[in-house]
């Protein structure tokens, strides 16, 4: 199973409508979230809160992960599950290592 992120991107106002950012989910999804720009707030700030908009719409919980991209940031919520296996994965190596 791929894992799922969410992308945003800003948009530059129009003479119609002020600047908004658009959240998106990867793959064959069609959800997406907007929000306006809020200038009070720095770059990642704003995307962290359209990406969280769409994340609650969707129903994932977790802590969102974010990087920044040429057009916006892309934001991961990391699958526990995995987490916990590649966790094991090195406890065991580890363990393996130090009984040689």
């Amino acid at each position: 199973m791929a894992l799922l992120n969410i992308k945003t991107r800003y948009h530059q106002p129009t003479s119609e409508t002020g600047a908004f950012l658009r959240a998106q989910v990867s793959g064959d999804s069609k959800e997406s979230a907007t929000a306006p720009y809020n200038y009070a707030y720095d770059f990642e700030t704003n995307h962290f809160a359209v990406a969280d908009r769409l994340a609650q719409q969707m129903g994932w919980n977790g802590t969102l992960m974010g990087a920044d991209t040429d057009l916006g940031m892309v934001f991961i919520v990391p699958d526990k599950k995995a987490t916990f296996e590649i966790g094991e994965y090195w406890d065991d190596k580890l363990s393996n290592k130090n009984n040689v």
